[in-house]
């Protein structure tokens, strides 16, 4: 082969990579047929370009000077309350703060929002992120107090479901923190609380107990090996709630018996308290021939009554399990227990106290008297009265901290008050036991009147009771009365 044959071969090679190079660029495309070459000029490289505007939502943000409500992060209401939606907690947190510091700024914006702040703030008190539980309580109580009851009063069907639905919650965290927003209720708007305290109540009992099927439906104690607190810790702070609905309870039917009376005067001076009205739904229940039967199916007694038959188990069940720890000793003038045992047994007696004081309230009040003797008079006698009186063992190390006092002089009171509701055998057996610890009581020197849980009203109940023997009576009477009228604040 020549030199030129071999020349020319090299430069047909060279020509077809160009040209496979060429083709194979515009078949990719689209542009061009295949083994169609790429026209001339169109191999230059083309330099123009496109450009779009960028904009920067920070740019755009409102600056204090426009009067839109900002917080010290520039961030504006709807921001914030798009946080405390947000899946996150840590944001959830911050938005919660963030709202909290921009109602303290603005409280203009409180009236304006309040319907949309509050079902979120609502839906933040059953999530199961503990801190934000804590600040979501916080922000609420914020916007109660800064605003009135009639402003609440609105969306307070929202309050109370999203309370029961805490109540009643799977986690024990939660149904614990059920309580504090129970509280900030109580105190922030108790008007509107005691409107619905008979749906609150029963899910209380849900707290602590349970239904057994196999006992005819009743309730019996619950124990949960998981919960932090407790059984008694956690049944007292249970206690404790249901004592304030019912003193709420109490209040509001005094009330309303204020509302429905009014008093009469006659020329001697006296007068006399005449009832103006009574609320009522009357079904006329007929069954048999000659038996006519009026039903009030929203009688308030009913209510009570139910509740009542409910919860006095469990507080006579709750007294004797504290007890089975505690090693009481008759010997002496009274009975010893421990200061948590004193903490929970001054709130079964409350709750005891306060149920009785309804009861008393009451339309049929002696057929409620006379159904609570026979059903839980034995029970309250055997554990309550005859270990009478109680008082606490107090140790040194907690004895500093919490001031509690050591003769249980309240508790013992309202066992004496209960004791003279109860006409029963077992009970008349008792009566020189609890007239000689008032007799002792009352003449102490460092008795003072006022402050107690019993009034006089109920001291001269208890003393006047058919139970005590006259002749016993009369032998101390006269001594009590003089040492009442020298401790006796003025004016009473």
């Amino acid at each position: 082969m020549t030199k030129s044959t071999k020349h020319k071969k090299e430069f047909r090679k060279e020509k077809n990579k160009i040209k496979l190079k060429l083709t194979f660029k515009a078949e990719k495309s689209g542009k061009r047929k295949k083994g169609q070459l790429l026209p001339k000029g169109l191999n230059v490289t083309d330099t123009s370009f496109k450009s779009k505007k960028i904009v920067l939502p920070d740019h755009l943000r409102p600056s204090e000077d426009s009067g839109v409500p900002l917080n010290h992060r520039k961030q504006t209401f709807k921001e914030l309350l798009a946080h405390m939606g947000h899946f996150n907690a840590t944001v959830q947190q911050d938005g919660i703060k963030g709202m909290k510091e921009l109602l303290v700024k603005f409280p203009a914006v409180l009236d304006v929002s309040l319907s949309s702040l509050l079902g979120k703030v609502s839906e933040l008190m059953s999530v199961r992120d503990a801190p934000v539980r804590k600040c979501s309580l916080k922000l609420l109580e914020h916007i109660i107090q800064s605003t009135s009851a009639e402003n609440i009063a609105p969306f307070f069907p929202l309050l109370n479901a999203r309370l029961i639905c805490c109540m009643n919650h799977i986690a024990l965290d939660i149904q614990k923190d059920s309580h504090l927003l129970l509280d900030i209720l109580l105190n922030h708007v108790p008007g509107l609380v005691s409107t619905v305290t008979m749906q609150i109540l029963p899910n209380f009992l849900e707290q602590i107990s349970s239904r057994d099927v196999s006992k005819g439906d009743r309730r019996v104690l619950t124990i949960n090996p998981t919960q932090r607190l407790t059984s008694l810790k956690w049944r007292q702070e249970v206690l404790t709630r249901v004592n304030q609905l019912l003193i709420l309870l109490l209040e509001k039917n005094q009330t309303e018996y204020q509302w429905n009376t009014v008093d009469i005067v006659f020329d001697q001076g006296k007068s006399c308290p005449l009832y103006m009205k009574r609320n009522f739904d009357v079904r006329l229940n007929i069954q048999k021939p000659g038996h006519l039967s009026v039903n009030d199916s929203n009688s308030p007694s009913l209510h009570i009554q139910g509740f009542a038959s409910q919860i006095l188990p469990l507080l006579i069940e709750t007294w004797v399990e504290a007890m089975a720890s505690e090693q009481l000793n008759k010997d002496q003038s009274c009975s010893l227990i421990g200061i948590e045992s004193i903490a929970l047994f001054t709130c079964i007696s409350n709750v005891m106290f306060t149920l009785l004081s309804i009861i008393k309230q009451s339309e049929n009040h002696l057929e409620l008297l006379n159904w609570f003797q026979l059903e839980y008079g034995e029970s309250l006698i055997r554990n309550f009265i005859r270990p009478f009186p109680f008082s606490a063992r107090l140790e040194s190390s907690r004895s500093k901290k919490q001031a509690i006092d050591p003769q249980c002089r309240d508790q013992n009171l309202i066992l004496c008050f209960l004791w003279a509701q109860l006409e029963t055998k077992s009970a008349a057996k008792c009566a020189e036991l609890v007239f000689q610890y008032l007799s002792g009581l009352l003449q102490a020197p460092d008795v003072q009147f006022g402050t107690a849980a019993i009034e006089l009203d109920k001291l001269k109940e208890i003393f006047f009771d058919k139970k005590i023997k006259p002749a016993k009576r009369k032998l101390q009477i006269s001594s009590i009365i003089d040492a009442m009228r020298k401790k006796l604040p003025k004016g009473r």
